[in-house]
């Protein structure tokens, strides 16, 4: 038996110094999932090309802010909350760095702060200091709570949930204290939200409404708190939104709402427990169903509903935002399910000291293993595609050689417009019309966003079939474009193949390759009204 001083043993985790090491490796190892993915590339992960195109735009316009924004030549309201472009224009500047190079570190930075800020609400919220730690663990290595942060296209959602968590911070402060300070914290944070993102604005307006809600059961002056802070924030942030309101009218904020869809799977979804994105085991979800039933039983009713509700107001992104009810749920079935399960003296009545210094080391290696594990899974299930040289090349010749009013379709193979990086940014490096890009429709009426979005969808399937249906999609939609875009990387990293395509286009006698490398070849359609001389033809091949 190994020699241990029997008087000194305690728990495992319960004096203060092995918590805190605890902790500071969750934190540690948390930070490092969100950055490790962005400091081994050399370009914005996923998403962000509308985004790149509305900063660079700032310094370019005239007016403080521009009426429109040239993305995709969609006529596009600049209607984006701008606090982040503001910020990223100002570091750019400061810094004399690439934009992109900002664009590529600074989500990954920011969403580090995410992870100390959940720890403080949390902490607010539950008395057991185990489930505090277990509920940091969760938040820290659960995918949907970094993966949709650190990429491009979090240069805004990064800084608006730092700011969303502070503004539930200082709210759980207020409704335990009772401390004014603490609401002034509320109205800034949620002022700087609505500044910086309207989904994670939307968000963090119903949470404070369930929080503030849930106490006013008891207290309905709480209501008249909640009441201040929502008119105070808006006022502050007045300055912009009024500006818009003039140049675009009310209907520009609700038209984002067009991208949202009800559906009876989308309510069973909280039911499933299958939204933690996790890539192997579970882990988490069954853990946070347990922590669901034992809140359930013991009556602390505060958190499966904000749980419940987050899924009833949010069908689309539920899995992104519930992340922080559903990881205060794991926390209490880790606390108050698992461990005490696993705990010596809940399977004898009266162990001996050998048998709670062998038990005492089972649960030091299983929580080891468990940090091991989600840290392995949470750093495997970022999928952190992005462009490469060979991409970035094609759309800078694009722009040389093509004229403004020729326009593109791009073929990835990615139906999923979110996850298609290359569709999304070549509008802003081309500068040149993609007639299936949807990013940024969201703010065009009649529903074009969808219509859109569905067209992306129908023309990826194309990839693997012949030049056929090509033609029948674009009979279908009555799209008009003059080349196609084929990213042949993008179709490998979806395990296609695009050979059969290729054939038909190749040997079609209306089609002629302008442009070719590793990752990208271009097609260009001789149609009779857009016939290039030879000369043209051989300036457009060549140059490159």
């Amino acid at each position: 038996m190994f020699p241990v001083d029997k008087k000194k043993l305690i728990g495992f985790l319960q004096t203060p110094s092995q918590y805190t090491n605890m902790l500071l490796m969750v934190v540690i190892l948390g930070m490092y999932v969100r950055i490790g993915h962005v400091i081994s590339v050399d370009f914005p992960l996923n998403d962000g090309g509308l985004f790149y195109s509305m900063i660079r735009e700032l310094g370019e316009s005239d007016r403080i802010l521009p009426v429109y924004t040239s993305y995709n030549q969609a006529q596009i309201p600049y209607a984006y909350p701008p606090f982040s472009f503001f910020i990223l224009h100002i570091l750019e500047n400061m810094l004399k760095v690439s934009l992109l190079d900002i664009m590529r570190m600074f989500p990954a930075l920011v969403s580090c702060l995410t992870i100390p800020l959940f720890y403080r609400f949390t902490h607010k919220i539950l008395t057991s200091k185990t489930g505090v730690l277990f509920s940091t663990l969760a938040f820290s290595f659960l995918p949907t709570s970094f993966d949709w942060l650190i990429v491009g296209a979090g240069v805004t959602r990064a800084p608006a949930f730092v700011f969303s968590l502070l503004a539930l911070n200082g709210a759980i402060s207020f409704l335990k204290e009772k401390s004014y300070q603490h609401l002034l914290v509320v109205t800034v944070g949620f002022t700087l939200v609505i500044l910086t993102h309207p989904g994670i604005a939307w968000f963090t307006f119903y949470s404070l409404c369930v929080l503030f809600g849930y106490k006013a059961l008891s207290e309905r002056k709480f209501l008249l708190h909640l009441g201040s802070v929502m008119v105070t924030s808006g006022l502050l942030s007045s300055i912009w939104w009024l500006t818009i309101v003039q140049r675009h009218g009310w209907k520009v904020f609700v038209y984002p709402f067009q991208t949202e869809s009800y559906s009876f799977a989308s309510l069973l979804t909280p039911f499933t427990f299958l939204f933690t994105n996790e890539p192997f085991l579970d882990i988490f979800a069954v853990i946070g169903l347990l922590g669901l039933f034992i809140s359930f039983r013991r009556k602390n009713y505060l958190i499966p509903v904000w749980f419940i509700v987050v899924f009833l107001l949010e069908p689309r992104l539920s899995a992104i935002y519930s992340v922080i009810p559903f990881s205060i749920l794991v926390g209490t079935g880790f606390a108050n399910g698992i461990l005490p399960a696993i705990q010596k003296d809940g399977l004898r009545d009266k162990p001996d000291d050998a048998d709670k210094i062998h038990w005492d080391l089972l649960t030091r290696v299983f929580v080891i293993f468990l940090l091991l594990y989600v840290t392995t899974a949470a750093y495997l299930a970022v999928q952190s595609k992005h462009l490469s040289r060979e991409q970035i090349q094609s759309m800078k010749w694009t722009a040389k050689n093509s004229s403004q009013d020729e326009s593109f379709i791009i073929l990835t193979g990615t139906q999923s417009y979110g996850k298609d990086y290359a569709s999304e940014w070549f509008p802003a490096l081309s500068g040149r019309k993609s007639v299936t890009t949807p990013q940024g429709m969201e703010w065009l009426p009649d529903n074009q966003f969808q219509k859109m979005a569905e067209a992306h969808f129908d023309l990826q399937k194309c990839v693997e079939e012949n030049l056929a249906c090509l033609n029948n999609w674009e009979h279908f939609y009555e799209k008009d474009f003059a080349h196609i875009f084929i990213s042949k990387k993008s179709i490998r990293e979806n395990g296609q193949s695009v050979d059969l395509l290729l054939d038909d286009l190749k040997n079609h006698s209306s089609y002629s390759v302008v442009f070719e490398n590793d990752d990208v070849i271009i097609f260009y359609e001789k149609s009779p009204g857009n016939i290039l001389d030879h000369n043209e033809k051989r300036k457009r091949v060549y140059e490159y």
